[in-house]
């Protein structure tokens, strides 16, 4: 399984609308182009069975990730998992995920200098020009493709309930099925 950072702001809303679908999309980036360059990169990523798409934007503290789900277009079945935390940069999104969980990962950023030198190679610049989201997603495709077979496998069910849902829930219902079994009480 490799974790696909996307650490761009435009790709959630910064205010979901309520009541018109299209209310916001003039306040997005990429201005004009946005639905396109989100569905190429929805595309790229749906050619690595192994990608598992991460929101890691200042935009999600606080929400969930169905609230924005209906701006992700083509990205929507292959973003599973959202960071929420205080992180001001990029690199400190991807650290604040991988801290909890264990994967090879690749980050979509706005630039690279957020992170230290040593994962600069992981990161595929893309500040949002619409001009700009094919030979993002060119050079995104080289990235995964570069881990091998993982890029191409799709991740096990426990994988994927190890990232995604409530972690809270998750816990308990391992804790659940870890306790003893009790005894069945005899029907009156």
């Amino acid at each position: 399984m490799i974790f696909v950072f996307l650490c761009l702001d435009w790709l959630p809303p910064e205010h979901p609308p309520h009541d018109a679908e299209d209310s916001n999309l003039s306040l997005l980036h990429p201005t004009g182009a946005w639905h396109e360059s989100i569905d190429k990169l929805g595309n790229c990523l749906e050619g690595f069975a192994g990608s598992v798409g991460v929101l890691a934007t200042r935009r999600m503290m606080g929400r969930r990730l169905s609230e924005v789900a209906p701006s992700l277009g083509r990205l929507r079945p292959k973003i599973l998992d959202s960071v929420n935390t205080l992180a001001e940069s990029p690199f400190e999104f991807v650290c604040d995920y991988l801290a909890t969980r264990t994967g090879e990962w690749v980050a979509v950023a706005g630039s690279n200098d957020s992170f230290p030198p040593e994962h600069r190679h992981r990161v595929v610049s893309f500040a949002g020009a619409a001009s700009e989201v094919d030979s993002a997603c060119a050079e995104l495709a080289n990235r995964i493709d570069s881990f091998g077979p993982v890029a191409i496998e799709a991740p096990t069910r426990r994988e994927l309930a190890l990232i995604s849902g409530d972690r809270r829930m998750v816990e308990l219902m391992k804790e659940h099925f870890a306790a003893p079994k009790r005894a069945a009480l005899p029907n009156d």
